[in-house]
């Protein structure tokens, strides 16, 4: 990727990636529009073989505009010097003057491709990027081996709540469980599909059993380490700790001039159980997104939804699995020869 700290949209080189960082108002459209049309009359290429990207939907409608008025801009000036009239002085007649420059004769080839690119406009991608993976999904189904047909809404609230409630049920059964955290949870999930829920591998039976060993080898060793401690305030105070735990499973944590004065084996065993202690809590959650992650897309699939998440979800897992030379890539490497993405950082995460 180019770290050059000097861009010129007339002089930057069209292959390879280049990062733009620029405030707004220093000209980012303007600087689209001359490298799209430079990629028309510097690489040949036809509108429908560039992707242009935005974030809203009202940018693109702008983008689009700019992007069509530039290529206007530059038929008329292809047609000026194949006329022998006068060019207008606009940055769109540089990049042809400059460009003919080197073969005075393409001329006419050139303004044959400008207008060809004119009434193909339409054609053009230019497009938000939750647009440009719907149309991956509707053009590269069978890539993304998915049905392009779901019907597209904003969220799915309801067979959220259907998940966590029936879920919710279940653990009651066992435990009360903070349903209004679980609920929270369920909704960042949704609201951010790529959101990394700390999973938890042991069951509750597991958990419980693995704490109750804990707690035998630390009444195991807790005389000798208590012993070891040279006043009597800190041996009684980490004697009621150890007490509490064993005959009422309440851990607290020791005090850093406790600790200082243990032997690192307790030590080791008290923070163990504190480890399992958190997953323990963390269970509900990690069991509840595990549901979630399975339950969802296929009641989705039933339902005959997608989310606009999904949309991008979809093009994305496709393109993890397959890897770069997989299918869905393939198909788009073949169809897209450049690609210019605009307001990246506003982009969705995903």
């Amino acid at each position: 990727m180019s770290e050059s700290s000097q861009f010129d949209p007339l002089t930057q080189a069209l292959s390879g990636a280049t990062s733009i960082e620029a405030s707004a108002g220093t000209g980012k459209t303007y600087s689209i529009t001359l490298l799209w049309l430079r990629l028309l009359i510097e690489r040949s290429l036809r509108v429908d073989q560039i992707l242009v990207s935005t974030f809203t939907q009202a940018a693109t409608a702008e983008l689009r505009e700019r992007l069509l008025t530039s290529l206007r801009r530059a038929l008329s000036a292809a047609q000026a010097i194949s006329d022998g009239r006068p060019v207008d002085h606009h940055d769109e007649a540089r990049i042809l003057t400059q460009w003919l420059a080197a073969d005075p004769d393409a001329c006419a080839a050139l303004t044959e491709h400008l207008t060809q690119s004119l009434s193909t406009f339409d054609l053009a991608p230019i497009q938000t990027l939750h647009g440009f993976c719907q149309s991956l999904i509707s053009r590269h189904s069978l890539e993304l081996a998915c049905d392009p047909d779901l019907k597209l809404q904003e969220n799915c609230d309801t067979l959220l709540e259907q998940i966590t409630g029936d879920f919710l049920m279940e653990e009651s059964d066992t435990q009360a469980p903070d349903a209004a955290s679980l609920r929270r949870m369920a909704r960042t999930l949704q609201a951010r599909p790529a959101a990394d829920v700390r999973g938890v591998s042991l069951s509750r039976e597991q958990l419980r059993d693995a704490k109750g060993r804990l707690v035998s080898q630390i009444a195991h060793e807790a005389p000798a380490a208590i012993a070891g401690l040279k006043l009597a305030v800190s041996r009684n105070a980490v004697d009621k700790l150890v007490t509490n735990l064993v005959e009422t499973a309440q851990w607290k944590a020791l005090s850093d001039s406790q600790a200082k004065n243990l032997p690192p084996s307790f030590l080791d065993l008290w923070a163990r159980y504190a480890r399992l202690e958190f997953s323990e809590k963390q269970l509900p959650a990690s069991r509840l997104a595990e549901r979630i992650r399975i339950e969802l897309p296929r009641r989705k699939t039933q339902a005959g939804v997608r989310t606009f998440d999904d949309i991008l979800l979809t093009v994305r897992n496709a393109l993890v699995t397959q890897g770069s030379e997989g299918p869905l890539a393939r198909a788009v490497r073949s169809r897209l020869k450049a690609a210019i993405l605009d307001e990246c950082q506003d982009s969705d995460t995903l």
